[in-house]
């Protein structure tokens, strides 16, 4: 019962059922575990029309966006964030924006291991990551992801 309930979460970990409902539901789902978690309002704004994702790419916008909820909660002292997605040209872009204290941005090096590993997921899908903070500004971060299959993804 113990290694059923083991390759379970193993399974869980790997691949969130929440995704099953599509990445609109899951966002939506993950901010409000991330306001009922921290307090602080989370507005989502995500078109109807969206595609279906691969599990790839589905996996990897969610989990992006775990880890920078996590970053909004441990460092931003925020008191709201928004998180969009827009589908243009065949690039679909996840923001995730908060009003927090910001940082500055070094420029070219990424700061925490958090943000590495964010980068690490959007080159694997073929896509890129942006990161805007000012001090004082709050932080903004866009992930692009290519919609197009014949972009290939990389797999480790």
């Amino acid at each position: 019962a113990q290694l059923f309930q083991l390759v379970r979460d193993v399974a869980t970990a790997l691949r969130p059922p929440i995704l099953d409902a599509g990445i609109a539901s899951a966002i939506e789902w993950q901010a409000r575990r991330f306001e009922a978690r921290t307090q602080i309002p989370c507005l989502v704004q995500v078109p109807d029309n969206l595609p279906t994702l691969s599990d790839a790419k589905a996996t990897g916008m969610f989990r992006i966006l775990q880890e920078a909820l996590t970053n909004v909660m441990r460092h931003a002292q925020a008191h709201t964030v928004e998180i969009s997605l827009a589908l243009e040209d065949g690039i679909l872009c996840m923001t995730i924006a908060d009003d927090g204290q910001g940082f500055a941005v070094e420029s070219g090096r990424t700061v925490s291991f958090g943000l590495v590993g964010m980068r690490e997921r959007v080159l694997m899908l073929g896509g890129r990551l942006e990161l805007d903070s000012e001090v004082g500004e709050g932080t903004t971060l866009r992930a692009y992801i290519p919609m197009d299959p014949t972009v290939q993804e990389r797999h480790p």
